[in-house]
């Protein structure tokens, strides 16, 4: 990723921004004419157990932010 499109993400769509990880150097995919699936595809026994901690911190960011839009009002 380039500064240039770290500030448009963070710009266009600022809950992707602080949900992701934004940082020069890093890949990103830049998806166009994204289509739903017709059946859900199942992940009930895929393995989680990585993903957790980094799941449960971008959760509780996206919590703080709401909370704190929601403080203005």
């Amino acid at each position: 990723m380039t500064e240039e499109y770290i500030d448009k993400v963070k710009n266009e769509n600022h809950l992707e921004y602080i949900l992701g990880e934004y940082k020069v150097g890093r890949y990103a995919w830049g998806l166009e004419n994204v289509e739903v699936l017709d059946q859900l595809i199942s992940t009930k026994n895929w393995e989680y157990g990585h993903m957790k901690k980094y799941l449960i911190d971008k959760f509780q960011v996206l919590l703080l932010c709401l909370s704190s839009r929601n403080e203005g009002v």
